[in-house]
């Protein structure tokens, strides 16, 4: 029998295999350590971006704007009346963050194109008592008193005076003012607690047109 030339024989390298398997294992070893460092990092990120954040001042509109002058205004819910619509006239307040003890309102409106009566004045609940109220339908001359006594019981905040409950008489432009001079004592003013000055700095009238 003939002898054929045997072919040639391939040995993989056990040299080749080893280092395979180590880079494997050193791979999977490394592997935690690569993660936490990747997290490590993303967390310094957020935290600096936090940080940064936090300390940018706040734009002005955020800001909390607080009223220092005690004011009297008066608000109706529209301007424009029929004749024969009945007028409810607010009276609010606002004691410019001081603690007051009473307030007194003059109001005045035009007899010859609105009406009223006494007994459409109604008082609010800022004070305990509301010793005085009075309405002169020939003058249009409106007064209310509104006193507290119990030091408790001081008023602080914006809230609603009294309501005036008038009538659209005749047709017209008219306004319903306040009587107001700074320094006064016969006209509308806000009581202090604890002293006799007047506090108030500002009255704001409304404009009515009756058709």
């Amino acid at each position: 029998m003939d002898n054929q030339p045997a072919g040639p024989i391939i040995i993989e390298s056990s040299a080749n295999t080893g280092n395979h398997s180590q880079f494997k294992r050193d791979f999977s070893s490394q592997l935690p350590k690569l993660l936490f460092f990747i997290l490590a990092a993303v967390v310094a990120i957020e935290i600096v971006i936090g940080i940064r954040t936090l300390s940018k001042p706040l734009p002005p509109s955020t800001k909390i704007e607080v009223l220092k002058d005690a004011k009297l205004s008066l608000v109706t819910l529209k301007q424009d009346y029929k004749v024969g619509d009945y007028i409810s006239v607010l009276v609010k307040l606002s004691s410019g963050g001081k603690d007051i003890s009473g307030a007194d309102v003059v109001l005045h409106f035009d007899p010859r194109l609105i009406e009223g009566s006494s007994s459409g004045l109604i008082a609010g609940s800022l004070f305990q008592e509301y010793p005085f109220k009075s309405l002169n339908p020939q003058t249009g001359i409106v007064q209310i008193s509104g006193v507290t006594s119990s030091a408790n019981k001081y008023y602080n905040g914006i809230g609603l005076f009294a309501t005036v409950n008038l009538k659209a008489r005749s047709a017209g432009k008219t306004s319903v003012t306040l009587d107001f001079k700074p320094g006064a004592t016969n006209d509308s003013n806000i009581i202090a607690a604890n002293a006799t000055t007047d506090t108030l700095v500002e009255v704001t009238p409304v404009e009515l047109t009756i058709n």
